[in-house]
């Protein structure tokens, strides 16, 4: 009830009394906002309110209304007051800490009240309750026998009122003593008006001496030695009839030209908010900004929820985007707008926290007040249905913010999607505005300063440790640029290189090498260096052959285990099988031995691991009908597939290097005949020198050396050996790089037919040194475009998750990382129908394919580790040994 009704008579209050359990009587505003400036619950009109109260209601059924709130009475010059604007109690003391004005306890009223003169010369009459003038009350009720007590308003209150205002507390009369702390809960207090935000004081409890009436015990004077604080913001800047066009999220190469464009044609001037990422990688537009007469701040580094984070972070991000600028322009930015909280009236410790550190680092947080959301892409049209936006739309919004709302600063953005629709709306919003009688201005105009102010040139001393920034920040923006080109040309050039791969092995597969039915005699020599494990179910391998002139020369260079006693043990008996030991001397030479003891006029060579097919030899020799063949390539196959390891191995050798080598026999150019299974015409590899030591992959030094001397070298699919393959990471790195390692040497060895022997020097060379090599030496870089596309969202839905809000941005992160990841989809999906192809024509089951993925993700890794590492040799200058791999004996041979 207010207190005025308690002096009607024609209310039955009888029946009000029996019909409610409880009647809260409005102790309070005895002067309210439509009157004349005075205390809200004077001591002796509150004491007469309850006399009244008890009158006309039981005592049983009252509940004492306590006010905690204030009021701002405002006189203009012209002697017109409007109503009074109601206050919490924090607000109240910001205002007076800000106008260093006593606060005084009336001693009439034992109400809190005291004046003040605004920036406008208005008087102002604050009146306040607060805890001291809640106890007063309450001290006279108590002893009235009331049901209880209710505060108005929850939230505004003196936090001291809880002392006493208790459930357990209220039958005791409030203690003065207890007062006198003021515990400073969480809480935003602004003062003034505008949309530039300095934090001027942190939440801090206060601290007051009080003084009772020996009679009474009501509080008769307070003296404040220590006001109480929440987050105190001060709010400036407002002028009226004027706006600050603001720009978030930029600068971008899409958006921020045009932007730029329309408001040089219009002759206004801007606050750019920009991210330092973007302009470290678009200086160019960071320069034209301040150039053409434009403001810029601060929009963070790398646009996270700063209130979710350290201040470390903070610090670094303001710091980071600062030194971009300073390096860029040769200017420092006082200005400062938080990423994701930008508007005015932060209320929650997370907008609040980015402010308290900015304000510390020096900056002026700009926050806004006009927001169109142009942002925001669809406009809803009922029914659940919506339409895409326009310029018009946003261009109405802008204005319709600007006329209804009392705020600056409209916020616009010039990245961070698309755009395009905010650069065609500035060309309507800004004549409209002009035509309605609003100018234009900066946000330093708002502060009554100048560009100059709030961007201070840096100072000489600074200015070579600034030269030496720009330097850096102009490599890390040209190496961002070079990074996306790199991976674009990669993915390019991987999928012409699978899709011309593909379409020479099709070609190929149907029309296939004509192939006479010869049998020449054909002398199979084997290589051993400690292979006991497995030389003897080679030999019976070869020996299960359906050819009829075969032989077999085994070299044992050096063996330190038992190949030898095995070899001779088993096959001593047999004529087929010759046995010849040496000193140790490499693969190479143990070649070049058996070749020197053979007459046939084909040799095969097989590594020992090895197990062929009993057909694989008649498919290889048919070939040599022909007399320009040198060679014959065969068809490997791992033969151990029994974890992911040689799973990817077996994928590699049936989509690469099988494929690759019948793509490249249409084009008279196979590189490499491989150590595992490959036939040679004898006396060409007797005319050439025979294998050569010079390198770790005499196979492929022998195939180019064959190639360039006027010999075809062919590959036969159909002729299949099985081999063992690393199972393990270290077995597999060690392959690979001598491997890799050979191959270098090969192709540096042979550069002088770069551009030259048809097919082979002109392509086929050239993609060795561009896919085996250098692709692989950049691949780094290209993974990492991909890294960064993944951080970069994943960071982004972070900051969105934490910040419950959206960040416009975080469609540019996704749409980015879209763009990369259908790209590498498109890249991966061209590979993968390739890989299905060779399956296909190999009759291999397809099963293992479903591993590609995983394949691409980690092999990828270690083969540019493996190339790393022999270029990284080579060029020190140091050699590497064949490095033998360990066999095991597990290979198995499909029936």
């Amino acid at each position: 009830l207010e207190a005025s009704i308690l002096e009607r008579s024609d209310v039955d209050w009888a029946t009000l009394s029996g019909s409610c359990q409880a009647i809260v009587v409005m102790a309070y505003d005895q002067h309210a906002s439509e009157d004349s400036p005075g205390p809200i619950a004077p001591v002796e009109w509150c004491q007469q309110v309850l006399q009244k109260a008890l009158t006309r209601l039981p005592a049983e059924r009252v509940v004492v209304g306590i006010g905690n709130y204030g009021y701002d009475w405002v006189t203009s010059d012209a002697g017109q007051r409007p109503p009074a604007e109601g206050l919490n109690y924090f607000t109240a003391l910001g205002i007076l800490r800000g106008q260093a004005r006593d606060l005084a306890l009336d001693r009439a009223s034992l109400n809190t009240h005291f004046a003040y003169q605004d920036e406008l010369q208005r008087t102002h009459q604050i009146w306040l309750l607060d805890a001291l003038s809640a106890a007063n009350q309450w001290r006279l009720a108590q002893p009235l026998g009331v049901q209880g007590a209710a505060l108005w308003v929850m939230g505004s209150e003196d936090p001291s009122i809880w002392k006493f205002l208790h459930r357990n507390l209220l039958s005791q009369p409030p203690q003065a003593a207890a007062l006198e702390q003021i515990d400073s809960p969480f809480g935003v207090e602004f003062v003034g008006e505008g949309e530039i935000l300095q934090v001027e004081s942190a939440p801090s409890p206060g601290k007051r001496t009080l003084t009772t009436d020996p009679t009474s015990g009501l509080i008769v004077s307070c003296e404040y030695e220590q006001l109480p604080s929440t987050y105190q913001v001060r709010r400036s800047g407002h002028l009226d009839k004027a706006v600050a066009l603001t720009f978030d999220d930029g600068p971008s190469a899409e958006y921020t030209g045009a932007v730029l464009d329309v408001l040089t044609s219009q002759h206004v001037a801007a606050t750019f908010f920009v991210l330092g990422q973007n302009s470290l990688r678009y200086p160019e537009l960071l320069q034209r900004m301040y150039q053409e007469g434009h403001e810029i701040g601060s929009h963070s580094f790398s646009h996270p929820n700063l209130g979710a984070v350290g201040d470390p972070r903070v610090h670094m991000e303001l710091n980071l985007t600062q030194r971009v600028l300073q390096s860029v322009c040769g200017r420092s930015t006082l200005l400062f707008r938080p990423p994701y909280n930008a508007d005015a009236e932060p209320t929650r410790a997370e907008e609040v926290h980015p402010l308290v550190v900015a304000s510390k680092m020096g900056y002026l947080t700009v926050g806004e007040l006009l927001d169109p959301e142009d942002w925001r892409l669809q406009e809803p049209v009922g029914a659940g249905q919506t339409r895409p936006r326009t310029a018009s739309d946003i261009a109405e919004a802008a204005i319709r913010e600007v006329e209804t709302k009392r705020g600056n600063c409209l916020l616009l953005h010039d990245a961070g999607g698309d755009r395009s629709a905010t650069v065609a709306a500035l060309k309507i919003l800004i004549p409209e505005l002009q035509r309605r009688g609003y100018r234009f201005v900066t946000v330093s105009q708002l502060v009554e300063s100048d560009r100059d102010r709030v961007m201070p040139a840096t100072t000489g001393e600074s200015r070579l440790r600034l030269r030496a920034d720009w330097l850096f920040y102009w490599g890390l923006s040209w190496g961002q640029r070079i990074l996306g080109g790199l991976f674009l040309a990669a993915i390019f050039l991987g999928v012409a290189r699978s899709l011309m791969i593909a379409w020479l092995a099709c070609r190929a597969h149907r029309f296939p090498t004509v192939v006479g039915n010869g049998q020449p005699p054909v002398t199979v020599l084997v290589a051993a260096y400690n292979e006991e494990k497995v030389i003897a179910r080679t030999i019976d391998s070869l020996l299960a052959s359906d050819y009829p002139q075969l032989s077999v020369v085994v070299v044992d260079d050096g063996s330190q285990d038992a190949t030898a006693d095995v070899v001779e043990q088993r096959f001593g008996g047999d004529s087929r099988v010759r046995l010849i030991r040496q000193s140790n001397g490499g693969k190479a030479h143990a070649l070049n031995t058996a070749l020197a003891q053979v007459d046939t006029p084909v040799v095969l060579c097989v590594d020992a691991d090895t197990l062929l097919d009993p057909q694989a030899i008649q498919r290889l020799a048919r070939h040599f009908d022909d007399p320009t063949v040198g060679a014959v390539a065969g068809n490997v196959k791992v033969g151990n597939c029994g974890n992911l390891f040689t799973i990817w191995q077996s994928i590699e050798y049936t989509a690469s290097q099988n494929l690759d080598r019948q793509a490249y026999e249409a084009l008279n150019s196979v590189p490499v005949v491989p150590g595992a299974i490959g036939a040679w015409r004898s006396q060409a590899v007797r005319d050439i020198g025979g294998y050569s030591s010079d390198t770790l992959a005499e196979d492929m030094d022998l195939t180019m050396r064959l190639r360039l001397g006027g010999y075809r070298v062919v590959n036969e699919p159909e002729a299949r050996a099985y081999t063992e393959a690393p199972d393990s990471l270290p077995t597999l790195f060690r392959q690979r790089f001598r491997w890799a390692y050979g191959n270098l040497q090969c192709l540096w060895k042979h550069r002088g037919a770069l551009g030259r022997h048809g097919y082979f020097g002109r392509l086929v060379l050239p993609s060795l040194w561009l896919f085996q090599i250098f692709s692989q030496l950049l691949s780094p870089l290209v993974d990492l475009q991909i890294v960064w596309a993944l951080g970069w969202a994943a960071l982004t839905l972070q900051d969105v998750a934490t910040a419950n809000t959206h960040w416009q941005p975080a469609g540019l992160a996704l749409q980015h990382l879209s763009s990369v990841g259908s790209l590498y989809l498109l890249f991966f999906s061209v590979e993968f129908s390739s890989a299905w192809l060779a399956f296909g024509m190999e009759r291999e089951p397809r099963g293992p394919l479903f591993w590609m993925f995983t394949q691409r993700i980690v092999y990828r890794q270690l083969m540019y580790l493996v190339v790393i590492k022999s270029v990284t040799q080579a060029l020190s200058g140091l050699s590497s040994g064949w490095n033998k791999l360990e066999r095991k004996g597990t290979v198995h041979q499909p029936s």
